[in-house]
Parts: structure tokens; C-alpha cells; sequence
């Protein structure tokens, strides 16, 4: 029983990490990528160090092992169930995959689009379960969400967020702490001001 039992609980794992790749390139990816271009994100709502941090675990890791989860519940009613359900959750991943890279690479939009991740998403899961070669892949892949996480903490602009910069930071809301600033500042807000009334000739 023991030497059985040794397999099936490598390909429970290795089901995971090709959850955890998938869910990488489908949510952690795209997901990270956008918010490392704006910073401002996280300015506007006073994010710490701590929440940018716990937003990258929730993007990467969770969505997988939420999936994962599901996975090993379903083996509860029979394994096949569990290698069934595993493949459809693939197939849905490769699927969504499809549909973001055709929509970068292509003009299809609406039902065409649909229709392209669907076929996408079917030719994966029938390759992933017909083709070893597929799974190999997705284990060489594993590493990739993490790749996606260290990008947007050390190289993306909100880096600076989250790494010590020279010189430290103040806290201004920390007792005992008094800023004097050197200048006054003043902010405008222009609601809805014609551009075009800078533009005349004067």
C-alpha cells in the first residue's frame, strides 16, 4: 500500500503545479502586469509594503490552490473523478489562455473570440490528456508564476513600494513625528475646463 500510495500523492502534487503554472499565465500575469505599470494604484490607496505583498500571494498562489482544493475534495468520491475534473480545469485554463493571446494577436473580437478560446481550450485538454509531452511542459513551467511575482517586486515601478529606498521613510501619521513643509501647496481642480480656451491666439 505504501509503495502504491507514493505515486498518487507525486501526481496530486505535480497536478498542482501545473495548476500553478496555468493559473500564472491566465490571472498572475496579466494581473501583475497591469498593476506594476501604475503604481498609483496603490499610492492612492495608502498600500503598504505588506498589502502590495499579500496581493501578489493572493494573484498567484491562491486562485491554484483554491482549484486544487476542489480537486482533491472530488477524490473524495473517486480518483477518476479527480483525474476528470483535473483535465477539465486544464482545459478551462488553456482555454481562457487562448482567448487572452488571440485577442493581443488578432483583431477577432465577440463571438469569434469565444469561439477560438473554446477550440483552444479543447485541442489543450485533448493533448494534455492523450500527450505526455503536454504535462512535461507544464512542469517545466511551474517556476513561471514566481518569475511573474519577482518581476513586479524588484524591476516594475512599484517596486519602490515595496524595496527600502536610500534615505528610509518618514511615517507621517507616527507618534511624535512633526513634518514642517518648506513650501505651501496649493491644488487646482478644473472640472470639466475647456482645453481649447488655452488654445486661442492669445
Amino acid at each position: 500500500m505504501e509503495q502504491e500510495g507514493r505515486p498518487a500523492r507525486r501526481e496530486r502534487l505535480w497536478a498542482f503545479f501545473e495548476l500553478f503554472a496555468l493559473v500564472g499565465f491566465v490571472v498572475a500575469q496579466p494581473t501583475l502586469d497591469v498593476l506594476g505599470k501604475a503604481p498609483d494604484f496603490f499610492l492612492f490607496r495608502r498600500a503598504g509594503r505588506a498589502e502590495i505583498l499579500v496581493l501578489v500571494l493572493a494573484v498567484t498562489v491562491l486562485p491554484a490552490l483554491g482549484l486544487w482544493l476542489a480537486e482533491q475534495v472530488a477524490g473524495l468520491i473517486s480518483d477518476r473523478f479527480r483525474r476528470l475534473l483535473h483535465v477539465a480545469m486544464v482545459a478551462g485554463l488553456l482555454a481562457v489562455l487562448t482567448l487572452e493571446v488571440a485577442k493581443n494577436l488578432t483583431s477577432v473580437r465577440g463571438p469569434g473570440l469565444v469561439a477560438i478560446g473554446i477550440a483552444g481550450g479543447v485541442a489543450g485538454g485533448l493533448a494534455y490528456a492523450n500527450w505526455s509531452g503536454v504535462k512535461l511542459l507544464l512542469h517545466y513551467l511551474a517556476p513561471a508564476p514566481l518569475v511573474f511575482a519577482l518581476v513586479f517586486l524588484l524591476v516594475s515601478p512599484v517596486s519602490k513600494l515595496v524595496l527600502p529606498q536610500p534615505g528610509g521613510t518618514v511615517d507621517a501619521n507616527a507618534p511624535g513625528v512633526r513634518i514642517n513643509p518648506e513650501h505651501p501647496v496649493v491644488m487646482m481642480l478644473l472640472d470639466e475646463f475647456p482645453m481649447t480656451s488655452l488654445l486661442d491666439s492669445k
